[in-house]
């Protein structure tokens, strides 16, 4: 394995993602890309290196073909056909949707943005078919409604719904239509919310988890349920069991998970003080069959 310097004029990186053998990273002073291409001998070539945003950048989300970039107090970006696969548009069209951005994911096609960790935000998109597959989507999204519609209420229904109150929130954070809360108390339950082409959004299947979790300071996407880093350890949230399992008891400098590979989607790389942990999940309930 070969070592290669990325030459990137930062201090500190703050997030990173590969989509579609493009390399993205948010830094202090800004966004950056490169391309990345893997050889049949094993090795790496790098392409030139992009800057596309001034300024401090939080984290990236990328899908369809969209890449965003949460920059706090200067916003939430987007571009557009940031690969180009569709050729009736321009590529990499860049559009401000918001003024505040800490992180941002995807609802289906939607983006969440998270204004603060309690307050989410759904933008709408309009998607287009084209030739070319990648990334196993088939589809980009070509345009993207600049009114967001505020999630807060269809929240505040659901913890009506399990008496809590609404100032109690701490964390909310979604994977995909599954919204996780974190409340002061410790309580923590999730819910579907459910997105029509009308603009309108449903409640579905509210469920509260039995076991306490710490104040979050981090979650990340997991192929079987979010992997969720608190102060004091790492857990692991069943979607199928509704049950909370530790994978550290020690705090993380970083958690890192890869969702959409084919091989590596059930591995979680936690890095401790003691060292990196790769940790491996899997569904067992067909050995219980």
């Amino acid at each position: 394995m070969k070592e290669m310097a990325l030459d990137i004029p930062v201090l500190i990186f703050l997030d990173m993602s590969i989509y579609s053998g493009r390399l993205y990273i948010a830094a202090d002073n800004g966004l950056y890309e490169l391309d990345i291409s893997w050889q049949d001998s094993g090795s790496i070539s790098l392409g030139k290196v992009k800057k596309k945003i001034d300024g401090k950048c939080y984290s990236i989300s990328a899908k369809y073909g969209a890449v965003s970039a949460s920059c706090g107090e200067d916003g939430l970006y987007i571009f557009l056909n940031d690969l180009g696969w569709w050729k009736q548009g321009s590529s990499s069209k860049l559009v401000t949707l918001d003024r505040m951005s800490l992180r941002s994911s995807w609802l289906d096609s939607y983006l969440v943005n998270y204004r603060t960790h309690e307050q989410p935000y759904l933008f709408q998109s309009h998607l287009e078919r084209f030739e070319y597959k990648s990334e196993g989507e088939g589809r980009v999204i070509t345009s993207i409604n600049q009114q967001s519609l505020d999630l807060s209420y269809f929240l505040s229904h659901a913890i009506d719904e399990a008496g809590i109150e609404e100032r109690s929130i701490q964390y909310v954070y979604n994977f995909e239509r599954r919204f996780f809360v974190r409340t002061r108390a410790n309580n923590f339950f999730s819910l579907n919310i459910i997105p029509s082409s009308q603009g309108e959004v449903s409640i579905r299947d509210i469920k509260k988890y039995t076991t306490p979790v710490e104040r979050v300071l981090s979650v990340s996407n997991g192929k079987l349920g979010p992997i969720i880093e608190t102060f004091d350890r790492v857990l692991f949230i069943s979607e199928e069991r509704g049950e909370t399992y530790p994978i550290t008891e020690v705090g993380a400098i970083a958690v890192k998970t890869f969702p959409r590979s084919r091989r590596f989607q059930n591995m979680v790389v936690v890095t401790t003080e003691d060292g990196i942990f790769l940790v491996g999940l899997f569904d067992d309930s067909e050995l219980h069959q």
